[in-house]
């Protein structure tokens, strides 16, 4: 099984998923002149975490999205528009055979938004609880179902390798360029980020593995970068 980054050029997203029917403010839609390519969450005030390799370009450096739209249901519509100011992958990411390293970003925006953060998730989740793939764009295979609308799933946690987050199916996922986006626990105080999405491989008898890099891992990051 090899894994493969989620392109970050086409705007494809979680299959077998349905619609979010509750406003999510700290839900980003990192987008260009061609609209929606990756997912964030907005984790304070002025700061959206990503993938790294929704910033990251072998050939260009960092690239920073054209817009941010945080906070809505649709990725063409609603929300709050944010300008990014700058990117911060960590220290660790960098160019091979894609990006390697942990695959996470900090995009800070040009100023502070008024939506609510996410609440972030302190410890890995255990094996087999219910963990919740937030997405927009394809819904299938073959490319040809693109929802505006924000895509929800949740299946339970196969397995944790390192710093990743793994869920094996039969089809339902992630899909390219669900990159960055959430994946969320929910206890007695609601929904917390739990990790963000990183990539899909398919395994020698067909099935997927979508994982996800676990958040928990990097608060010391997180934080020290957002109060440097």
């Amino acid at each position: 099984m090899s894994a493969t980054l989620l392109a970050a050029t086409s705007a494809q997203a979680i299959e077998g998923g349905s619609d979010v029917e509750t406003p999510l403010p700290w839900m980003t839609s990192l987008q260009d002149e061609a609209g929606h390519f990756c997912g964030g969450t907005l984790v304070d005030s002025q700061w959206v975490l990503t993938a790294a390799h929704c910033v990251m370009k072998r050939d260009e450096g960092i690239v920073l999205p054209s817009q941010l739209r945080i906070g809505s249901l649709n990725a063409s519509d609603g929300g709050t528009l944010a300008k990014a100011d700058a990117a911060y992958p960590h220290p660790t990411a960098h160019w091979g055979n894609g990006v390697e390293g942990t695959d996470l970003a900090l995009i800070k925006l040009d100023k502070p938004v008024t939506n609510q953060p996410a609440t972030l998730n302190t410890q890995t989740p255990s094996i087999n609880t219910s963990l919740r793939m937030l997405g927009w764009g394809y819904t299938s295979d073959d490319d040809t179902e693109t929802p505006e609308h924000l895509q929800g799933l949740t299946l339970p946690l196969t397995d944790t390798v390192d710093d990743g987050l793994r869920f094996t199916t039969d089809g339902p996922g992630l899909r390219n360029a669900d990159s960055g986006g959430p994946l969320l626990i929910e206890d007695i105080r609601g929904w917390q980020l739990a990790g963000t999405a990183k990539s899909i491989a398919v395994t020698s008898d067909d099935r997927y593995t979508s994982t996800y890099t676990d958040t928990s891992k990097y608060l010391d990051w997180i934080g020290d970068t957002i109060n440097s």
